[in-house]
């Protein structure tokens, strides 16, 4: 069973939860109609991914390949 951090985020801040199959930390945040996914050892470690992720879509990086 995985288990979610609680709390409501904001749109475009995407889903983190624990997976107990791999015992890892998932993120999973979804733009221009795909998804990517990100993993990490704690929920600060995805948090951390997914914030530089939306920070170099949101300064024009070309994301598409990342």
């Amino acid at each position: 069973m995985s288990k979610a951090i609680k709390g409501a985020r904001k749109k475009g801040e995407g889903t983190i939860y624990y997976d107990d199959t791999r015992k890892m930390w998932r993120g999973r945040i979804r733009f221009d109609g795909r998804s990517k996914s990100f993993s990490g050892d704690t929920s600060k470690d995805v948090q951390a991914k997914m914030m530089e992720f939306r920070n170099a879509k949101d300064s024009g990086i070309d994301v598409s390949k990342q």
